[in-house]
């Protein structure tokens, strides 16, 4: 939710996306999450990619929990980490 708010400049839009946003459950990071964050995050370096490891975070718990469509660039890091 951060994600997608954070970049939102007029409040009657941020408002607007947060009530969006409230019928979404809120999906919490397991443990088994952040250690495939750290994976992907040093596979992606080892490469010379530059990537955040919010954005890494959300590539492990999409991988984790199949949701492909919320990433569009599922294959991409899956082919980055494998």
């Amino acid at each position: 939710m951060q994600e997608l708010l954070s970049g939102i400049r007029e409040k009657a839009q941020f408002i607007r996306l947060q009530e969006i946003l409230e019928g979404f459950p809120i999906i919490l990071a397991t443990q088994q999450s952040h250690l495939e964050a750290a994976q992907i995050a040093n596979a992606c370096r080892s490469r010379g990619v530059a990537v955040s490891t919010v954005d890494c975070l959300i590539a492990a718990m999409t991988i984790e929990l199949s949701y492909s469509r919320m990433m569009r660039t599922l294959s991409s890091w899956r082919s980055i980490v494998h």
